[in-house]
């Protein structure tokens, strides 16, 4: 009988199910061709050596949720600090505390693995980048990028290597998303990001088969949020231009009458979840917050296509699901954006807007409020609800509900900032 697949593990893969080692709890994909079971990040099958193509992890069933979602199976109090959402990705959530320490939780295991640490100007700063780095001549992995006014550095999810892209002396990279909807954005060989030299902004553009910045690029705007890809091509935008920059070439070009994006780290009104920035890509097309008629909109934009704007009513919280959707939490009801159509998923009086939801199949998560001083999160199945209470006392915010291969794991700030972390076996 084969053993598990991670080499700390004697227990038999026949224990493996849903995704997880039943003993570790370490993530696990099965074979497409023999069925064996294998780590989430593996290249190559360990039976028949088939090829592995890196992959985030899809809900499962959520059926058994719904009757124990008053006591979680996984329940985890970090003992750092966290002002950056983490990455979901590949059976995992990966963190970077305010410390700057790089760690990954397990919602099977329950537990939070430290893998290095980067300092602390990088705890502070924009969130993550997932990327795909250089693993030797002719290998890549998947990494994280994290950046600091400093420069950025590259780690390894496999295997924790790092790769640092420096800036020139008095460039200093816009890394504090708090003051500025800024960050850095990632693909397969390259991460792009904005710097500042005696107040000039510029786009960089970094190798990351060199481990350098390649290309720089003037910009005559002092603020802008981005930037961010999308259908091969990187975004940006002002208070009154949306910028591309495509082959070399930097375009601008002004948004539909009466639009104004917001370019607040934070909008009172439409605001995105905890420690995230505020635009959202879907695709081949992506959500800009702002308003109109002094309303508060979204911009849809495709690049093939012309603007759509989409109204929604009053105070919001916006997060995005696994398949890319906005999912709006307003007072009383739960939405999701399909498009440009603002579908209502979930009505319920005691829903409020102050924390974003989550929607998965016929799962819906909300946070209740049933009385000034009663907080609860709500999970609706079908025509079934059941809540999880929470102590209003300890509670600061909502970062969000994750969904990892068959598990959901519920992630609160603390009144000290430090992180709760409950997850659910489904």
């Amino acid at each position: 009988m084969a053993t598990c697949a991670y080499p700390s593990c004697d227990a038999e893969a026949a224990g493996s199910s849903g995704g997880y080692c039943a003993t570790c709890g370490g993530p696990s994909q099965a074979c497409g061709r023999c069925g064996t079971m294998n780590r989430s990040l593996a290249r190559h099958c360990r039976s028949c050596s088939a090829p592995f193509a890196y992959k985030n992890w899809i809900p499962g069933a959520c059926d058994s949720t719904l009757k124990h979602w008053d006591s979680p199976h996984r329940r985890l109090v970090t003992q750092e600090r966290f002002w950056v959402a983490p990455v979901a990705y590949a059976g995992w959530l990966w963190f970077i505390s305010a410390e700057g320490q790089l760690s990954r939780y397990s919602p099977f295991a329950g537990s939070m693995t430290p893998l290095v640490h980067l300092g602390q100007e990088y705890g502070c700063a924009a969130p993550m980048a997932r990327v795909e780095m250089p693993a030797g001549a002719r290998w890549t992995q998947p990494g994280l990028a994290v950046i600091s006014p400093d420069g950025v550095v590259i780690v390894g999810m496999i295997d924790g290597r790092e790769m640092r892209i420096t800036l020139d002396s008095g460039e200093t990279a816009v890394a504090d998303f708090t003051k500025e909807p800024c960050g850095i954005e990632g693909g397969d060989h390259e991460v792009s990001f904005f710097t500042r030299r005696d107040d000039h902004l510029s786009l960089v553009i970094a190798s990351l088969a060199t481990g350098r910045v390649e290309a720089r690029i003037a910009l005559t705007e002092r603020h802008l949020a981005g930037p961010f890809r999308c259908a091969s091509q990187l975004f940006a935008y002002s208070e009154s231009h949306l910028y591309t920059y495509s082959n070399g070439e930097l375009k601008a070009r002004s948004f539909p009458a009466g639009f104004r994006p917001s370019i607040q780290a934070r909008d009172p009104i439409l605001r995105q979840a905890f420690g995230r920035l505020p635009f959202i890509v879907r695709g081949t097309g992506f959500y800009i917050p702002g308003r109109q008629a002094n309303r508060p909109v979204f911009l849809l934009q495709k690049p093939t296509s012309g603007p759509a704007i989409i109204q929604v009513t009053g105070e919001t919280t916006y997060a995005q699901d696994a398949s890319g959707r906005p999912i709006l939490a307003q007072d009383a009801c739960i939405s999701i954006l399909e498009d440009s159509v603002n579908r209502v998923a979930k009505e319920d009086s005691q829903l409020t807007a102050t924390c974003p939801a989550f929607a998965a199949g016929d799962v819906i998560v909300g946070m209740a409020e049933p009385s000034p001083t009663s907080l609860r999160l709500r999970l609706y199945k079908s025509d079934a609800t059941s809540d999880f209470f929470l102590q209003r006392e300890t509670f600061r915010e909502s970062v969000g509900i994750y969904a990892l291969g068959n598990s959901l794991t519920f992630c609160a700030m603390l009144r000290d900032t430090t992180v709760e972390l409950c997850s659910w076996i489904c």
